[in-house]
């Protein structure tokens, strides 16, 4: 069924190329908008899309592609989609209105609103979490952790606090709170517990009766939807998810479902972006405050933003500098969907787009381009010409995430995601991002640089309370490492990979020697290898046990995670009885690779990840 999907969408993509130009030429706007989804929906190979547009006040709706691909169903311009962390700005609504109405202050310290909880705060005396730092993504909290979004326990009606309870970390703050931001959908979860701590109800029920209803959103539900008849929630409306081989997906209960559980149509998010257009009025009538409503996509609560960057996050949208336009954007993304939308105040115009696809391989952004030309908003970045500045020159030199978003990636990202910059002749600096094409930064200020294809400043530099320098985006910051200790790092993590893959070599080919009976020169007995054999069988056996079970389950305590959990356990003091034996029989080079991989296993417990405990 994929194969005809791929046929049928690229003989629809040949048709509209091979029109006879008048043809093209003399289509509506609107119809030139739908062939040019249609061709990226099959030049991407993804499944459909439902899209709204407003401009001067009037929407337009319309649909492309496949409800469901390998039923080759139509996707109804009235469809139902999963929106992802767009839900956050729908959150954030519901927390502003609640400001709006006098019952919540932005200021207040999170832990006067939930009582019972505690942050492990190193800055708790001077800076508190505030209701603020948690829509603004400033807390210091991580992202969240595997099981909160792959759990075949979690049930969409589940106690929020259940998010937490698992593992008590969660609440450790890795940065001081209003000082970087860093996504977190766990900051938007405790929102959501805020909420419901004042309204005394489930967030669902009242956001769908106090915000929905009066916005006429009457499509849009902050509670489960599914697709499968006979689960709770289900609605034939609702879109099927398709992952990148075009598989489907039906919907999942997360944890943290306050940062990502949202349906809703092209028509109801249409009506939202009117309403994000405007001052926060409805029928004449103030139901957002306007100093609120046009706080939201202002990052204020950040070094970077002090520092004069526009780019960030606040109050559940985020500034957003892309294609030529500067506008209020939220994109999203959960397991088979991605969404984007934006506004545009100056220009009152905006633009929203749900796809049910979630592919790794796809150029979302060119969905995006392509509204945005459609709404007449783009325009070409300045000329990067400037003469050397001394302060930009500083920021030569490699940087890390600090904090990344998820802790337990964070020596991954430390080694694969460091950010790179280099000076150039021509006034500007190189900057390089993991493998990335790298891009220019030209100055635009004291400590402000601006991306060549940006039209207004792009990154801030700052200081961190040591003293470090610190480059930020808005949205993510990296502080400088010395090239010493990213080195050591790379070299410790290389010796340990080598040593873990001499040794599987080695038991391999002494295993192959003994079924072909072919003599072997070492040593003929299998006891001194024996560490290094039960070592290696323990990190092998996990692989088979996790393709029996159910992907969902990963973040669960089962036998493939138990399996994960005691052979890396295990694998320390295996090394080290590996590391005596070849000692005892004079062999260098088992060793050396003994060594290698011991050294590697503190290198992980460094970081946390020996035992990798995956269900914390």
């Amino acid at each position: 069924m994929r194969n005809l999907h791929t046929l049928s969408a690229a003989l629809l993509s040949l048709l509209l190329w091979v029109l006879p130009p008048q043809t093209r030429a003399s289509a509506s706007p609107a119809q030139a908008l739908k062939q040019d989804l249609t061709q990226l929906l099959a030049a991407q190979q993804l499944a459909g899309a439902v899209y709204s547009t407003v401009r001067d006040g009037a929407m337009e709706t319309d649909s492309v592609g496949y409800f469901h691909a390998g039923q080759q169903r139509p996707m109804p311009v009235d469809a139902k989609i999963n929106l992802g962390s767009v839900t956050k700005t729908l959150l954030s609504l519901a927390v502003l209105r609640l400001v709006s109405e006098g019952r919540l202050s932005l200021d207040a310290p999170v832990e006067t609103l939930l009582p019972g909880l505690r942050f492990e705060n190193a800055w708790a005396n001077s800076s508190p979490v505030r209701l603020r730092h948690l829509l603004d993504h400033t807390a210091g909290l991580e992202d969240l952790r595997l099981w909160h979004m792959f759990s075949a326990k979690t049930s969409p009606d589940q106690s929020l606090a259940l998010a937490l309870q698992r593992d008590a970390s969660v609440l450790r703050l890795r940065s001081e709170p209003g000082r970087v931001c860093s996504y977190s959908n766990l900051g938007y979860t405790l929102a959501a517990m805020v909420l419901e701590s004042v309204v005394k109800e489930r967030y669902e029920n009242w956001a769908d009766r106090e915000l929905l209803a009066p916005l006429g959103m009457h499509d849009s539900s902050f509670g489960f939807v599914s697709q499968e008849p006979g689960t709770a929630g289900f609605d034939p409306r609702l879109a099927w998810g398709h992952q990148g081989d075009l598989s489907t997906v039906a919907s999942m209960a997360v944890a943290v479902r306050p940062a990502g559980q949202f349906t809703s149509t092209a028509a109801d998010m249409g009506r939202l972006m009117q309403f994000l257009l405007g001052s926060g009025e409805l029928a004449g009538t103030r139901f957002i405050r306007p100093e609120l409503m046009a706080a939201m996509g202002q990052a204020s609560t950040s070094d970077a933003a002090r520092a004069g960057l526009l780019m960030g996050y606040g109050l559940g949208l985020s500034t957003r500098d892309r294609h030529g336009a500067v506008g209020l954007c939220h994109a999203g993304s959960v397991i088979g969907y991605r969404a984007m939308m934006c506004v545009y105040r100056e220009q009152q115009r905006a633009f929203f787009i749900a796809l049910n696809s979630d592919s790794e391989t796809a150029d979302y952004g060119r969905f995006d381009a392509s509204l945005i030309a459609h709404l007449g908003l783009s325009r070409p970045a300045p000329a990067g010409h400037a003469a050397k500045n001394a302060t930009l020159a500083a920021w030569q030199g490699r940087y890390v995430l600090a904090p990344n978003r998820f802790e337990a990636a964070s020596l991954v990202d430390r080694l694969f995601n460091s950010w790179t910059v280099d000076e150039q002749d021509d006034g500007s600096v190189r900057l390089t991002i993991a493998s990335r094409v790298p891009v220019l930064l030209w100055p635009t200020g004291a400590r402000l640089a601006r991306q060549e294809d940006r039209l207004q400043a792009s990154h801030a530099m700052t200081l961190d309370a040591a003293g470090r320098q610190v480059l930020s985006d808005g949205y993510r910051s990296a502080r400088q490492i010395g090239t010493w200790e990213f080195v050591g790092l790379w070299a410790s993590a290389a010796a340990g990979t080598l040593g873990l893959v001499y040794w599987l070599l080695r038991l391999l080919l002494l295993a192959l020697k003994k079924l072909t009976r072919t003599p072997y020169a070492g040593p003929n007995r299998l006891l001194p290898l024996s560490a290094a054999a039960l070592a290696c069988a323990a990190l092998l056996l996990p692989l088979p046990l996790f393709l029996a079970q159910p992907w969902l389950a990963i973040g669960d305590p089962g036998p493939a995670t138990w399996s994960v959990y005691l052979a890396t356990l295990a694998l320390p003091g295996l090394m080290l009885a590996q590391a005596v034996l070849s000692g005892c029989q004079r062999q260098a080079a088992d060793l050396l690779a003994a060594l290698a991989l011991l050294q590697a296993c503190a290198l992980l417990a460094a970081w946390g990840l020996l035992p990798l405990v995956l269900w914390h």
